[in-house]
């Protein structure tokens, strides 16, 4: 198919889109990890003690993650972001404006 006919189907006729479709598999599986992750935090009666220790909690409930949180850091989580789908964006709304 031409160019016109991917464009009208919707489908970008692009060499980057393998990179892209990885990409997203990468998001979906880290993202899919903080969400169990999230749902365990918050099924913990253990995280409502003061004398918690996460340490000593197991590998799947990512205490370094959840201590940032709990000392009050609100950084964002950038490493939750598709990182080649904002490059691809950020590209293709370059190649735009500079066809203006």
């Amino acid at each position: 198919p031409s160019n016109a006919d991917s464009e009208e189907a919707g489908v970008p006729d692009d060499p980057n889109l393998p990179k892209l479709v990885h990409g997203t598999a990468e998001l979906h599986d880290r993202l899919s990890r903080i969400f169990q992750t999230m749902g365990l935090w918050l099924e913990e009666p253990r995280l409502h003690r003061n004398a918690l220790q996460l340490a000593a909690l197991p590998p799947q409930y990512d205490p370094s993650r959840l201590h940032t949180i709990f000392t009050g850091h609100v950084g964002l989580w950038l490493e939750m972001l598709n990182e080649a789908e904002l490059q691809y964006q950020r590209d293709v709304l370059l190649s735009q404006f500079q066809a203006l």
